[in-house]
């Protein structure tokens, strides 16, 4: 399964000015945006899953990723992600309980069924970009 998702900490920065042109990202994850950002890999006997988000929060915009990648998988099985949502309450609230208890944190339903669905699976590459906006950073993964 494919995420855009978190990057690295040694990200290259690109130097810009504010008022310079609103999609031009001031920090990314790589020196270049990958190809499978814009086009899915494909694979014989494999499912690839790509989910985008955006926010001021950079949590928040990996969040918004992954409940896009979820709708996207969810839509390839033919349901809504509120049935899976449903289908998993039971597991969510487990995992939820283990997660607050242990890490002593929030897991949103996203993150949940991301784990729960994913099992088995893996994230096998990540990529976000960092934008200096008139009302201040926001994150694209």
């Amino acid at each position: 399964m494919v995420l855009l998702g978190a990057g690295c900490a040694t990200a290259p920065v690109v130097r810009v000015r504010r008022g310079m042109e609103q999609d031009t990202p001031v920090e990314r994850s790589a020196p270049a945006k990958p190809e499978w950002v814009a086009l899915t890999p494909t694979a014989p006997g494999h499912k690839s899953f790509v989910g985008e988000g955006q926010d001021e929060s950079q949590d928040k915009a990996k969040d918004a990723a992954i409940a896009d990648m979820l709708k996207r998988y969810a839509e390839y099985l033919g349901v809504d992600f509120s049935v899976l949502v449903q289908m998993h309450q039971q597991e969510i609230q487990q995992l939820r309980e283990d997660i607050t208890h242990t890490e002593r944190r929030v897991v949103t339903d996203a993150e949940a069924v991301s784990r729960i669905v994913t099992r088995g699976t893996e994230v096998r590459a990540q990529y976000w970009e960092k934008y200096d906006r008139s009302d201040g950073y926001h994150y694209r993964y």
